[in-house]
Parts: structure tokens; sequence; C-alpha cells
């Protein structure tokens, strides 16, 4: 995915997360959107560890709203969740 720099792809990560974190209305949003979900869900198969945390962070806030799991089933997720679960630490398992 080509955005930006290394730099801004962490700092655009972690004030998306920042924002979802202190308006969860705005996960709504950007699952009506969609294709940030899958820019997000495309980040977890960045070899940048903090790109790979900070999107990791984002999937892990949507995924606590229940009715939208499907949108990130819809947008890849199964796939870099299984390389994570395989290629992890136990702390990460």
């Amino acid at each position: 995915m080509k955005i930006g720099d290394t730099e801004m792809k962490k700092q655009a990560l972690g004030n998306l997360y920042n924002v979802l974190v202190e308006y969860k209305r705005f996960v709504k949003l950007i699952i009506k959107i969609g294709d940030i979900v899958n820019v997000v869900v495309q980040f977890l198969d960045s070899s940048d560890i903090e790109i790979h945390r900070e999107a990791s962070n984002i999937v892990n806030l949507i995924s606590g709203f229940y009715l939208y799991k499907g949108f990130l089933v819809k947008a890849g997720i199964i796939g870099p969740l299984v390389c994570i679960l395989e290629t992890g630490n136990d702390l990460g398992k």
C-alpha cells in the first residue's frame, strides 16, 4: 500500500486509533466508508512493528463491536490473523 512514508503511516494509524477511542460513534463511519477498514487490515501484514501494532489496535477496537466483526472478515482479516498466530510469540498468542 503506497500511503506516504513509514512515519506518516504510523502517525495516521495512531491518530485514527485515538479518534476512535475518544469517539466510538466514528467506528460506524469508517465501517460505512469501508476502504479505511481494508487499508487497516492490509497494514497488519506490515513488517514495521509499530505500523503492525497500530493497525492491530484499530482492529481490536472495531472487533469489540459485535455488529462489525463481519466487516472485518469481508476486509480480509482472517489471513493476517492466521499469520500473526503462526509467527507471534507466546505473549501475542
